[in-house]
C-alpha cells in the first residue's frame, strides 16, 4: 500500500475530496495528513521491535564499566525483553540494574557473580567489567 493510497482512503472516510496527487499537493489538509501519518509512523517504529530494526551487537568488554562507544550511533533503545550475555563465559548478564542496585554493587565493589548491566548517560555499563570478554546484546536501530 502506497503513502498515496491511504492518504485517499483516509480522506475519503473523513469526508474530504480524494487528492490525485501527495508530494506534490499544496493543499493544506493533505499536508496535514502527510503530516500526521508521518507521526505515526515514527511512534510504530519506536514502539515496536520491528524485525528489521533488531540489530545484534558484539563487542570486546573494556577494563572499566563503561563501555565507551557502546550503544553504537543509531542506536534507539534496547530490543524488548533484550539480554545482554558474556558470550565468553557462556552466561547471562543480568540487568538492566536499578540504580539503587548499581549504586550499591559499585559502591560497596562487591565481587558479583553474576555480572549486571545499565545505560548510563546513554553508555553500556557492566559490572564488573571483564576485559577481553566477547559481550552481546540486541537492540533497536
Amino acid at each position: 500500500m502506497s503513502l498515496l493510497t491511504v492518504v485517499q482512503n483516509a480522506m475519503v472516510l473523513t469526508g474530504l475530496p480524494r487528492p490525485a496527487s501527495v508530494f506534490s499537493n499544496t493543499n493544506d489538509t493533505v499536508q496535514q495528513m502527510v503530516a500526521l501519518l508521518y507521526k505515526e509512523g515514527r511512534e510504530l517504529v519506536r514502539d515496536y521491535d520491528w524485525n528489521k530494526s533488531i540489530t545484534v551487537e558484539s563487542l570486546t568488554c573494556g577494563a572499566s564499566n563503561a563501555q565507551t562507544g557502546y550503544p553504537v550511533s543509531g542506536f534507539a533503545r534496547m530490543a524488548d525483553q533484550t539480554d545482554v550475555w558474556n558470550a565468553t563465559r557462556k552466561q547471562k548478564i543480568e540487568g538492566p540494574a536499578s540504580s539503587g542496585d548499581w549504586r550499591d554493587l559499585i559502591t560497596r565493589t562487591a565481587v558479583a557473580y553474576p555480572q549486571y548491566w545499565r545505560l548510563i548517560n546513554g553508555v553500556l555499563n557492566i559490572y564488573p567489567p571483564t576485559s577481553g570478554d566477547t559481550i552481546t546484546y540486541e537492540y533497536i536501530k
